[in-house]
């Protein structure tokens, strides 16, 4: 079984979870193990990660983690 998420950040407007996704944006990259998308829906951020095997979607998810993390930290979640 190949491991897959589908992860949903719910935001007040439109426009936080459009910053969000372009932040993210940039580390948005498919290779032969991730395949990884980001889509903005009204005021929620999807992200769907499909991986290979285990260890390829643990560090994904941990990246994602850790960038969301940071924008919080700066201040671009309230």
């Amino acid at each position: 079984m190949k491991p897959e998420s589908q992860l949903t950040f719910s935001f007040e407007t439109h426009t936080e979870a459009a910053a969000l996704g372009s932040v993210l944006r940039p580390e948005i990259k498919s290779d032969s193990r991730v395949k990884t998308m980001l889509e903005i829906k009204d005021s929620q951020l999807l992200l769907t990660i499909n991986a290979t095997d285990r260890n390829a979607f643990r560090s994904t998810v941990n990246s994602y983690a850790r960038w969301i993390r940071l924008y919080e930290d700066i201040g671009g979640i309230e």
